[in-house]
């Protein structure tokens, strides 16, 4: 039983971070696809478009 309440706490954890750091990740994510798409000349805007759409959630 303890082991399902630890389970809940961390579970509760990681929702209340993924709220609150969702658009920091997102920026940092978008930041390097951007880097990644420069140093290879590949398309990226649709991944970024992805990102965007997280980031305004």
């Amino acid at each position: 039983m303890k082991a399902k309440k630890k389970i809940g706490i961390g579970v509760v954890i990681i929702l209340i971070a993924a709220i609150i750091l969702h658009k920091p990740i997102a920026l940092a994510t978008m930041y390097l696809v951007d880097i990644i798409g420069n140093m290879t000349g590949a398309n990226v805007s649709y991944i970024i478009d992805a990102l965007n759409n997280l980031y305004y959630l």
